[in-house]
Parts: structure tokens; sequence; C-alpha cells
């Protein structure tokens, strides 16, 4: 054996160049297994070399079947024992030699693959591993390699399309170009190398595909170094299964249907009753019927007699007992004669169930049952299972108590009981009290109680399922796994009260296999370990075996933990089974979706990510464009739902909402293949435009009736008919209805002013859209034609559309964002070169014309104290073309390293303070307001405690290198710094920061209210002014009195000022002293959003942000509304409902006061929202639409604080009540002794003031 590298097949590694993507960390991947793999050792099943110092241990005792164990230390040379022998001696030397061969082996192996690693990649990319004192020395090479996967190794769409690419090449393989000859026949391949046969396969007869053997003898004999080297023979990094077939999906959903009868299971899914099971039709059931011998196991029966008899006249046979044809789809009423007649029948409910116990079960559960209790209820045709302890009475009536109770939550209570004539009394009291008439059979006569047929339909469905779990799976499980049984089997079993529906439908409404995937019974997994709950140096994963799904949690499973002997509800699981294949997506399947995205990113553009293209991708998208635009519009549907809903024109784009199917992703190298759902074998599909069922119509005091569009060339046409237009990704352009004057007044106004307004001339300009600002649904074509320069500059285009590249930094060479390390080296790496030493000199002691703030001191590495952890920098970049040096760089540092055991939070003022200063400076005679900000208010704050970061020698450009001498202190590749002020990144500097403000703010005479966070005054000055982060709103008298303020400030910041103080806190203010009113608005705020969320305008304006109900006056009794059993939505739908109740929160509670009900009741929802709370934020983003630009008055009052309060009975979802206060701010005061809240302005009027906070 030996170590030399010279030996690995491949040394050095591929280097990757510049950042690591999942292309290149998979060849790395590869090429470090076959080098591990190389290295042999009788450890770990002695097949698979050193694999496991570079492969996960789960993965690696997968495919090993043992663990590798790793040699230990033998230590010192032990002495002989007294009295051994010679020949034990000899055995003892011997054994010790072979130990130390074996450990230094271990030990120079994982060294030289971590040199391997480490020399291939960038040390940008794997810097914050390395230790402050021993380096890379203690670094696994499985750590580095993990590292890499995780923060670079992401599948991007990029990766897809290049897949797709050299799919489509024609396949020239290494070995052919090696000199070898590869035959292909209708059943095997083989590759041979002249005379010698190195490799040989055989034919999948179900994908088609030819799957060649890479772990053959021949081929590790035949190969050589000059020759083609097999990859791994595992899953590496991001490969694609291609095991994928019809035929795989139907076992695997079979499967987790409890491997029922193919008829029983057929007629299921020809009847609706399985819906959404991916790649499970009846058509994909009749072409790939599994042969499962679990099915066999659970569903054999007798063979009938007399049929193919030899003998003659033999009468036909009688019906079999065993035919599950009338069980599984009861007829729920005999059938008519035909005749010509049309008439309506209805089925009368009989509430019949019956009930029976099962025999003892064939071992006792963990849980201490041995017995099932079966209840069949007839109108439904559901099975209820309920497992028992024993057969006592207490047992019996809990057991069927349970039952009972869940027929009665589905709608379906009991009205008759059929039992076995044995009968506790406890039993028969409870059914008395609950008023359910009971009959007892006869004895021995069982077959007037039907729950004995349904504990022979549940044994054999029951059984079946016990035979697919895996030969492993602990016995004493099987009472946690009925709730799968039972579901599993009322979805194939039809109502007899509705045929259409199943009988779990019936009671539990239709089964979303999305929300509640299954999998196969008494499954191995392996379950995740969130981050929270496990060790730093503890495996992800821990073993478990699969008992079923989560039905009250979204896609989530039970699992049982071997290691707790506790059940788990979890998220994130990989599966292991044994009888069918894990079916995984197949390349194709990836590429269909990834063009599918494709074509709708291009066409339907989102509006909050505009990418930075560069020429060579301007050129591919309009080649895209061309092939994907000729592809014909969809269909124009006509809904025929009862709620009318006007037809669109297909020209233009239709609002979708979008499904979230999961997207099969490869497995990372040395993993299972895994996946969070066992749904994931369906090829990804996505809804075609308009396929979206329509929402309901919002009532309308006076609809209009149906329209129904024509399709015509204008893509912007809309229907006059009054409806709700959806709101989604693919949503119409929006057009702004011409201003409207706002007819809202304040509802209680105070007095006018003596002095009549005087009007003012409004100083922001309304921007008109023009022609030249591309619609959202051809901005791929605009990009795709129009250079970035020019769209940058473009005076056409509102700055509002430049936004969308706020904070991104691209590289201009490829169009994508990158950080400092790239965009150094990009054709403008020069300004950002420059930027990067400028920031340097701000937080250093200066650089040419830029004066520092000594926050950091460059050091040696020897005065940092020992006690201390150097943290690492990180550069964060930004393209800001609206600021004067358009390349932002700024250095933070690792803020997750700094240790710091003091409060870090900060007080600031809120929106509440900042209005009732508003309030206060047009209430006092002769005051104004300005607004100003602090430069660099984070940096070169004093700190008790000095912190230390260390810099790669890359970072720090030349001029900074020869201006502060560095070269004296680099130690190794590193300089250290000392930091001794505040800086971005630490979580103290917030905090820090304010302290240092109040240090020399108080001196000057200023100090903090005492309860009103935020809200400073001076001791004698009249000056009060608000702080938020470095933002400051003053209101002052007298003009000294404000430069007293800024001259205090500017002893240590550069502070700005805004003398007209329009812009606060995101407010714009709109300022008339002379009329004593003040206009708060945010311009442009709900425009932005709605173009963020693509909501179109609608056709009719809203005038209400809510649907209005109708109160019931003089009602004795008020009822709770009835309860949302809408549709919910998928997860992209509840993030999307969710985001809009954050945008539009902050402007209802700063302006727009009559969206905040509404946000209200919907933010009530977004947990769990469904089709209803879509309707219901549809309307309110046509309100919204309809009245963009609030506005609210402020006119002078005496300050005193009026509340009026109400509340509303049972007017909210859940039988909730709603309470609210209107607080104004008012002149009148009835009791002029009130006195003042906090030491502010505000006196309450204490004849209708309440606290409301209490």
């Amino acid at each position: 054996m030996t170590t030399t590298t010279s030996d690995f097949p491949h040394d050095p590694l591929t280097p990757i160049t510049g950042r690591p993507t999942s292309d290149t960390i998979y060849t790395l991947t590869c090429q470090i297994y076959a080098n591990a793999k190389s290295i042999e050792t009788t450890r770990g099943g002695g097949d698979n070399g050193h694999l496991a110092l570079v492969m996960d241990p789960a993965t690696y005792l997968l495919r090993a079947g043992e663990a590798y164990v790793v040699p230990p230390n033998p230590g010192p040379h032990p002495d002989p024992v007294a009295g051994a022998t010679n020949a034990q001696i000899t055995a003892a030397a011997n054994a010790y030699a072979n130990a130390v061969t074996e450990y230094a082996l271990h030990k120079k192996t994982m060294k030289a693959l971590l040199h391997q690693l480490l020399a291939a990649v960038e040390p940008t990319y794997y810097e914050e591993l390395e230790d402050l004192t021993f380096g890379y020395a203690d670094l696994a090479p499985l750590t580095l390699l993990t590292h890499l996967k995780t923060e670079y190794g992401t599948i991007t769409d990029d990766n897809l399309v290049a897949n797709r690419a050299k799919l489509l090449t024609t396949w020239n393989p290494d070995v052919c170009d090696a000199g070898c000859t590869v035959t292909f026949t209708d059943t095997n391949a083989t590759v041979h190398l002249g005379p010698n046969l190195l490799l040989t396969g055989s034919r999948d007869p179900g994908n088609g595909l030819w799957h060649l053997d890479l772990s053959s003898p021949t081929a590790a004999v035949a190969t050589t170094r000059n020759t083609v080297q097999p990859g791994p023979t595992e899953s590496a990094a991001f490969t694609i299964d291609h095991r994928t077939s019809p035929a795989n999906l139907v076992a695997f959903a079979h499967a987790s249907l409890f491997s029922p009868a193919l008829s029983t299971l057929h007629d299921a899914l020809r009847l609706g009753y399985l819906t959404g099971v991916p790649g499970l039709t009846a058509e994909t059931l009749r072409r790939h019927p599994p042969h499962s011998t679990a099915t066999t196991k659970g569903h054999l029966d007798q063979t009938r007699k007399n049929l193919r008899s030899t003998k003659t006249n033999i009468p036909p046979p009688p019906p079999n007992d065993g035919d599950d044809a009338d069980d599984y789809l009861p007829t729920a009423n005999p059938t008519n004669e035909r005749t010509s007649h049309c008439f309506a029948a209805t089925f009368e409910p009989t509430g019949k169930i019956y009930s029976n116990l099962t025999g003892k079960f064939v071992a006792p559960s963990s849980t201490g049952n041995n017995y099932i209790l079966v209840v069949y209820g007839f109108d439904s045709n559901t099975i209820l299972t309920v497992p028992m302890r024993n057969r006592s009475q207490q047992s019996h009536t809990e057991a069927f108590r349970i039952a009972h109770q869940r027929l009665v939550r589905a709608g379906l209570r009991p009205r008759l009981q059929l039992l076995d004539n044995e009968c506790s009394a406890l039993l028969k009291d409870f059914m008395h009290d609950q008023n359910l008439d009971f009959q007892l059979v006869p004895p021995y006569l069982h077959r007037r109680n039907a729950a004995e047929r349904a504990i022979r339909t549940f044994k054999n469905h029951f059984i079946a399922g016990l035979c697919s779990t895996d030969p492993a799976f602990p016995i004493h499980l099987w009472d946690r796994l009925l709730p799968h049984a039972e579901l599993t089997l009322n979805l194939l079993r039809g109502s007899r009260l509705n045929p259409k529906l199943s009988a779990w439908a019936q009671l539990h409404g239709t089964f979303d296999y999305n929300r509640t995937p299954l999998a196969p019974p008494g499954c191995q997994v392996l379950v995740h370990e969130k981050p929270a709950q496990r060790e730093s140096w503890a495996p992800h994963a821990t073993d478990g075996w699969y008992i079923g799904p989560a039905l009250e949690s979204y896609r989530c499973h039970t699992v049982w933990i071997s290691e707790t002997r506790r059940e788990r509800i979890t998220d994130t699981v990989s599966f292991f089974p044994k009888a069918v294949a894990l079916p995984l997506a197949t390349p194709d399947d990836l590429i269909c979706a990834s063009l599918q995205d494709i074509l709708t990113i291009l066409k339907k553009p989102a509006s909050r990510s505009t990418p930075l293209l560069s020429p060579s991708n301007q050129h591919a998208l309009e080649q895209l464009l061309d092939i994907f635009d000729n592809s014909p519009p969809p269909p124009l549907k006509v809904d025929t739902t009862d709620s009318p809903t006007p037809i669109q024109s297909t020209d233009s784009p239709t609002p979708v909402q979008s499904t979230d199917s999961p997207i099969p992703v490869p497995s990372p190298p040395g993993t299972p293949r895994q996946s969070n759902l066992p749904l994931v074998p369906a090829a990804p599909l996505r809804v075609p435009t308009g396929d979206l069922p329509p929402l309901p119509n919002l009532p309308d005091p006076d609809p209009a009736p149906l329209r129904v569009a024509v399709p015509s060339d204008d893509t912007t046409a809309l229907s006059d008919a009054t409806f709700p237009n959806l709101t989604g990704p693919g949503a119409q352009n929006r057009q702004r209805r011409a201003p409207k004057k706002s007819t809202r007044q304040n509802r209680k106004p105070p007095k006018a002013p003596t002095k009549p307004p005087q009007p003012r001339a409004n100083p922001h300009v309304t921007r008109q859209q023009t022609s030249t600002l591309p619609q959202p649904s051809h901005v791929a074509a605009h990009l795709a034609t129009t250079s970035f320069e020019k769209l940058l500059h473009d005076a056409a285009v509102p700055v509002t559309y430049h936004m969308a590249l706020h904070g991104n930094a691209f590289n201009p060479d490829t169009g994508k964002i990158a950080e400092y390390a790239e965009l150094s080296r990009c054709s403008d790496g020069n300004y950002w070169k420059a930027s990067n030493a400028e920031e340097i000199g701000c937080l250093a002691q200066g650089y040419k014309h830029i004066k520092g703030t000594n926050t950091i001191y460059f050091i040696p590495k020897s005065q940092v104290p020992r006690h201390k952890t150097a943290t690492y920098l990180r550069i964060v970049c930004a393209h800001r073309p609206e600021k004067e040096n358009a390349y932002r760089v700024c250095w933070t540092a690792g803020g997750n390293l700094i240790d710091y055991p003091h409060d870090a939070s900060t007080k600031t003022a809120d929106i509440i303070t900042v209005k009732t200063l508003i309030n206060s400076t047009l209430s006092t005679p002769g005051a104004e307001f300005m607004s100003g900000d602090l430069k660099d208010f984070y940096l070169g704050t004093p700190m008790a405690e000095y912190k230390y970061m260390r810099i790669h020698r890359r970072y720090i450009p030349d001029d900074i290198f020869e201006q502060y001498h560095l070269a004296d202190i680099l130690d190794g590749d590193y300089v250290y710094v000392e930091i001794r002020r505040g800086m971005y990144g630490l979580p103290q500097a917030g905090r820090i920061a304010n302290d240092y403000l109040r240090t020399f703010l108080e001196p000057a005479g200023y100090h903090p209210t005492e309860h009103t966070p935020g809200l400073w005054r001076h001791r004698t000055r009249p000056l009060t002014f608000s702080l938020v982060v470095d933002d400051f709103g003053v209101k002052y008298v007298s003009q000294d009195d404000v430069d007293h303020l800024l001259a205090t400030l500017r002893q240590r910041y550069e502070c700005k000022a805004d003398w007209e103080g329009k812009r606060y806190c995101g407010l714009t203010l709109s300022w008339d002293y002379e009329a004593h009113t003040c206009d708060i608005s945010m311009p442009g705020y709900v425009d932005r959003a709605l173009t963020r969320f693509t909501h179109p305008t609608p056709p009719r304006p809203e005038h209400s942000p809510h649907t209005w109900l109708k109160p019931e006056y003089g009602a004795k009794v008020h009822f709770a509304p009835a309860d949302d059993n809408s549709p919910p939505l998928d997860t992209a739908g509840i993030k999307r409902i969710q985001e809009i109740v954050g945008v539009f929160l902050f402007y209802a509670r700063a302006v727009d006061s009559t969206m905040l009900p509404a946000l209200g009741t919907i933010s009530t929802q977004q947990a769990k929202p469904t089709t209803n709370t879509l309707t219901a934020i549809t309307k309110f983003l046509n309100y919204a639409a309809s009245n963009p630009d609030a506005c609210v008055r402020y006119r002078p009052s005496g300050m005193h604080l009026h509340i009026e309060s109400n509340a509303s009975y049972l007017s909210e979802p859940k039988a909730r009540s709603r309470y609210a206060g209107y607080h104004y701010l008012s002149e009148i005061s009835d009791d002029p002794g009130s006195s003042d809240i906090s030491d502010c302005w505000v006196t309450p009027d204490r004849t209708d003031c309440w606290d409301p906070t209490g």
C-alpha cells in the first residue's frame, strides 16, 4: 500500500477558477472519490478504499454495508507482557507494526486528499474554515467538500440549460476516442479495447436504456491512467437518476396505497376518487400494472368451484362472497325502468352503522393495543378503525366513542347501531345517552352484521400493507399504521350517499395528494435533524420508520424515531424503500420543466427583478423569443359555473395561480436519493395560462350583465363587466386611471383656522407614463434589443424602474450578480478597486482625499489577545447609479463570531410619535420643522472592548498596502486589524452609536423623554426632535435653537439638513405654514407595490377595501359567519398574501387608515389562506389601485387626545369580534385640568378616553 499522490488517478485535481459551481463541484467530487477509493484498506468492508474520508457516513454505510471505523492511534510501543513466549512477543510486535502502518496510511491519505482540495479551489471560498492557530491542519477533507457543496453547489437554471445543450449534442464519448469499440444490441451492450472486454451492460426493458456496470472487475484490470477512468459508482453530486419510468411511478403509488387489488384501484381511478397522484391514472395502470407479492398475500382467495369443470350440466357458480365489487362500489338505489319521464331522485340517509371486533393481533403493539374495533358506516360506505388494549367494556366503549365522535363531526350522526350480540351494559348506556338506537344480531348469525364483511375487507387491505413494509420494520408499530391504512382504504371506496365521491371525501373532503403526500408503509427513512436540535458534529439525519402522513400538517410525514422510540412529524425525509424503487425525475423531465419556466419568464418577467444583460445574453434571448413565440395562444375558455365571470381575451396575459408541485432536485454527492415528498416521480407540470378556475364575483350593489370579450389584437382590452381582477405573476399591464379628486373627508375634523388656507403649488412633479416605457409583458424583448446603458440613462424611464437593480452588483462581462472577488477582475475592476481603497481609507487613517475615522488599525498578529477570536471580513458591493460614486463597497465584520453579552437593541421613534410631532409643530405658534441625517453614524463610535479581524492580502489594494507598510506585519496571506470603534456588522454597532450620541447631546441640554422612545427635548430651549436610527425630525421655534442642535451634532458627525422638511421616515411632507397645514403622503408607493405584485388596474373603480356585510338590525340572535371551506392556497399563494399584507401595512398605518380593517381581517387568515382570502386581497388591491395616492392633512389644534371606541359582534371569521378606537387630536377639551400623556404635548379628554393598551 502506498500514499504518494502520484498513485492517485487524478493528480492534481481539475482546478476551479473563480466561484465554484454545481458542475465544477461535481467534477471535483468525482475525482476526489476516485482518488480516495484508490488507496486500499481492509476497513469499511474492504472494497471502497478510503472513500469514507470524503463521503458522509450515512451514504458510505448504505454503499458498503459496513461502517468505516477510523483506526486509533496505537501510541508508543508496548512493553512485552511478563511471561510471554517468543511467539506471543513476535505476534504482538507484528500487530503493533500493522496498527502503526494502518494509522499512518489513514493520516497520510487524509492529508493528501485535503491538500488536493485546497489546491483546487481558491482560498476565498473556504477561508472561513481556517483556524487562527493551526490553519487548515485539523480540517477534514469531508468538511471542506461538504462546505463547497452547501455554499456553492446549488443547481441553477443556467446549469439545466447547459445540461440540455449537452444532451442534444451527438454522443462521442471518451471511450471511443481512446480506441474502444462500443456495441449495442437489443438486450445488452459491450465495450472492447482491442480483444479485451472492458465493460458489459444490459438493457432495461422498462425505459429502453442500456446500463453499464462500472464496477466490473474487467474494467479495473484493463483500465490504466491513459485510458478511460470510470467515475464513482455511487450517486455523485447533482447526478440525475435514469430509473424513472411509468412502471416505476405506478408501482410506487400502488405501494403507497397499501398495495390494493388492481381492479379496485382501477375503478377508483376511473371514477375520480384518486386525483393528483403523480404518474397514476387509469390508463397508466392498465399499461403498467404492478406485479406486487404484497397484493397477492393480502387479497388472494380460494378459487371458485365449478369453473372449467369436466362435468356436464353444471349450474352456474354462486356469487362469490369474496367479490369486492359491491363492497367498494355500492349501489345507492335499485335501477329504475328506463322511461322518457324526468324526475328527481333523492337518497335519504339511514344513519345505520355496524361494528364488531377483530381477533387478537399476532403481537401487542408498543402502546399496549391488541384488538381493532371496526365500525362500518352504511351511508358513506366508510370503514373506521380504532385500536383497543383489551376486550373489556371500558376499552370497547372508549373505542366506540372515538368512532362515533368522528362520524358526528363529519355530519353523519348515527341513528341505528347494529352490533354483535355481545354488548356490555356500559356501551348500552353510552348509546342511550347519545339517543342512538341499537339492535343485537341473533347468536351465530353474523351475516346480518355488515361489519363482518367490513372486517374482512379491512384485514385484506391491512395485511397487504403489512406485507409491503420493510422486512426489518418493527411489528410492534402495527397500530401506528392504522390511520394510513384507513385513509387509503376509504379513498378506494365509493360513497353510497354520493357515488361521485369516495368514502374518505364524504367524511373529510377531497384528499389533496400534493398537500399530503404518501409513501409505502413501514419504509425505512432517514429523518433530518434540524440544526438547532443537533450538535455541531452530529450526523444530519437519524434512522426511523415511515408510519404515515401527517394529515394536519402541510407536506409532512409521521415517522417513528428508532433512537428516541417516539413519533415525530417532519418535513424532510430520505426514503429507502425495499420492495419498489424510489422514482426520480429524468433529465427530460427537468429540461421540459426548465424550458417552460424560461418561456414564462421571457413573456411575463417579474417586475421586481430586472437582470443586467450582456450582449451574449441579449442575443440568446432574441433567439429564445423567436423560438418560443411561435407557440399558439391558449384556446378561449368559457366558464359555465353558477357565478358568471366575464371571459377575457386570450391574447392578453391571463393571471395564473402557480402550482406548488415540487421540482425534483438531484441528490448531493454521497447522499441517498431523497425527497421531502415521495410524489416527485411525476414530471413537473406547469398550469397553462387560463386554467385557473375563476373566482366567484364579489357582491356588487349594481351588477352588470355578463359580457363576453371577443379576442382581438388589443392586448389590453378588458371586459366591461364587473368582476374582481385576479392578481398574480401573469396579470395584465397596469394602466393608470386619470387622477380623480378625492371625496374622502375627515370624519370629525377640527375647527378650521381663522385665516383661510392659501393655494400652494405642489412641489412634486407627477411623472406621466410614456410609450417609451416597456410594458411588463414585453420587458424581455425590450431588453434584448436595447443596451443596458441606454436603458439606465433613458430619461423616459422613471427612477422607480431603476430601483429594480438597487443594491445589486453585476459583472458586466457575464451579466450576473457577483461579489468583490469577481468584480475586481471584471472589465470594471479598476472602479471597484478604487472604491475599495476609499472604503479602507475611511475606516482607517485616511487615503488621498478621504478622511479616516480611525475605526480600524492595522496590527501584527502578535498583538491579538489569546482569548480573542479574530472574525472574518465580508465585502458588500452595490451598484448605486443615483450616487456620486456608483460603485459602492462596504466592509463589514462577521458579526456571528462576535461575542457581545449585553443588550444590543436600540429604541427609536415610531410612526405615532412622528405624527404627533407634526401635529405639535402646527399647533405651536411660530414653530417650523426640518429633517436631517448623520453620515457614517455607525462608524467611529468608541468601544470599551476592542474587536479583531483578519483580512486576506487579495482584498487590500497595492496603494493601501504601501501607504500603511503592511508588508512588515503580513502574517502568511493575512493582515490583522484592531476594531476600536463601531463598524458595520458588529451586533452592538447600533446600540453603542445611539449611546454615544446621548453622551455628547446630554451635556448640551438634550435628553430623551421618560416614556416615549426616540423623542428628545431640550431642557430650556423650545426644541423637540425625534430620532429614527440616524434620521432627525426637528420641531423648532427659533433658528438659533436648531443651529445649536446642528452645531452640537457636527462636532462629531457630518450632518445633512433638509430645511424644508420634505422627507422624513419614508413620508413626504408638504408644509404650508401660512395656512397652518401639513399634508403627509407617500406618492408612488401604491403604484410601485401594485407593479411589484403585477396587479392590473380594475375596469371599474373600487370604493371599498373589503366586502360590505349588510347589518341585520333588530335581530334577536346574531350568528357568526360560516366557516371558510374554500380550497386552500398553495405555498406560493400563501407567501404572496403575506407579502401583500406586509407591504401595505406600513402604508395603511402611515397614510391610509381606511385599509386597516381589511388588512386586519386578511392578516388573521394569512397563515392558512384560501381562495376566499385571494378574493378579499384582490378586492383590496382593486381599492388600492383606485385610490393610489392617499393624503392626510393635519391642522393646528389644542392637542387634546380624543378616543372614540366601538365594537362589532361576531363580525370576523371563527366567531370573533372586532373593536377599534378612533384617535384624534382636537382643540376642544371638556376637562381643562387633564394631565399630559408622557411628557409630550398631548392632553387626553378624560370624558371619552380609555387606556388603549389596557
